[in-house]
């Protein structure tokens, strides 16, 4: 068994003690200050739901990897080159793992024909705009059914040195154009207590 097995990304208390979290599959629309999304619980160690909407939207893409929390790295937004479904797809294939077991990262993808964009942030939650009936309807018909996602308080981020090499893998794959991190990424990343 690989040690990888026991890395999670975001844990809380639960009778006493520490234990992951998984959320259950159910997600719900919600206002913003702009249009309305939707709000998806991702579970724990899976990409169901980001692949299962990924299909509804047509290329190309835009990745932004929002580094906020780096180890050993510069923190910053990076922007991929335009990417393909299957180049995407091959991103997730490779770093997947990583993306699900590690908080210091936020991943957009960002479809340019319909301007519609998917949020996974570093509380496992999924974020989907535009396409709002069609994203519902795809959840649906993979198990997922209405309901409220509370992220649980307390709750611990968890950035592993397990994954450091796959961090420098990523940011030296693609040609990304770095910007800095906006002040939104700063201040949740000044709320949370870090543990390696």
């Amino acid at each position: 068994m690989d040690n990888k097995t026991a890395l999670y990304k975001l844990k809380s208390i639960e009778d006493g003690m520490w234990a992951s979290v998984s959320y259950p599959r159910v997600f719900m629309r919600e206002g913003t200050t702009g249009p309305d999304r939707l709000r998806i619980g991702v579970p724990a160690l899976t990409l169901e739901p980001i692949l299962a909407l990924l299909e509804l939207m047509p290329e190309p893409f835009i990745l932004l990897y929002v580094l906020h929390t780096p180890r050993g790295a510069e923190p910053g937004r990076y922007q991929s080159p335009e990417f393909t479904h299957e180049q995407v797809l091959a991103c997730f294939a490779e770093f997947g793992e990583f993306f699900m077991r590690d908080s210091r990262h936020d991943i957009w993808i960002h479809s340019f024909p319909a301007d519609n964009t998917l949020v996974w942030d570093r509380h496992n939650v999924l974020y989907a705009y535009d396409l709002l009936d069609a994203f519902s309807s795809k959840l649906k018909s993979i198990g997922y059914g209405n309901g409220d996602i509370n992220i649980p308080f307390p709750h611990t981020h968890y950035y592993h040195k397990e994954f450091d090499g796959q961090q420098e893998t990523l940011l030296e794959k693609y040609d990304w154009y770095r910007t800095e991190l906006m002040p939104a990424d700063i201040q949740e990343r000044e709320k949370r207590t870090s543990l390696q």
